[in-house]
């Protein structure tokens, strides 16, 4: 669960990231 959860936190991140950059 743990694996699955910073997972998700990255790749949230990483749509953020690139909303931004666009």
């Amino acid at each position: 669960m743990v694996y699955i959860y910073e997972n998700t936190i990255l790749l949230i991140r990483w749509k953020n990231d690139r909303y931004l950059l666009c």
